[in-house]
């Protein structure tokens, strides 16, 4: 008994508690910070760099790895969350990418008259020749209105996009493969 009063005796005072606040605060980043990067690391590795385009419910395919290159994330100044995902991009097409939805877009006026060609280019007629790919009689007339300035250039047309995701599918992926993680950081 004597030498649990004699302990009380010494520690008596207060502690200081801003260096352990201090230690849990960096560790609580740093691990913010790592799973940023696993996140930001699986969503553009999912994003494969190709010519052709993905199924709708896969994740986008990128023609010149813009999308892919404009996802980062960053930790908030008091260290509780941490963001993740592409930055703005040509208006808003992130969101549409990942979740599908309509959107208006502005394309040449002739593109919406119906083109109906009388020949398509590779196919060979009966002499072997290939035929010369034309335009229809429409489109033509089309081209000739804007150019006289009777149609406007352009033209907004709502477009529906299906969801591609690639954010989400990333996430869940880093937290079913390294549930320790984030695990006693709060």
């Amino acid at each position: 008994m004597a030498n649990l009063l004699s302990i009380a005796s010494r520690v008596s005072g207060s502690i200081d508690t801003s260096g352990i606040k201090n230690l849990v605060d960096r560790k609580k980043k740093q691990r913010l910070r790592q799973f940023g990067a696993y996140v930001r690391t699986t969503a553009r590795q999912s994003i494969r760099k190709t010519k052709a385009t993905s199924k709708p419910g896969d994740p986008p395919k990128s023609h010149h790895g813009a999308l892919r290159d404009l996802i980062y994330f960053a930790v908030s100044e008091l260290g509780d969350n941490v963001t993740i995902g592409p930055l703005p991009f040509r208006k808003r097409i992130s969101p549409i990418v990942e979740y599908g939805g309509r959107e208006a877009i502005s394309v040449p006026t002739a593109w919406t008259v119906p083109d109906t060609k009388f020949g398509a280019a590779g196919k060979r007629d009966t002499g072997g020749r290939f035929k010369k790919r034309t335009q229809s009689v429409e489109r033509i007339k089309a081209n000739i209105a804007i150019k006289a300035g009777k149609l406007p250039k352009r033209t907004k047309i709502k477009v529906t996009y299906k969801p591609r995701p690639f954010m989400v599918p990333a996430h869940e992926k880093v937290t079913r493969g390294n549930p320790n993680l984030m695990k006693d950081l709060f």
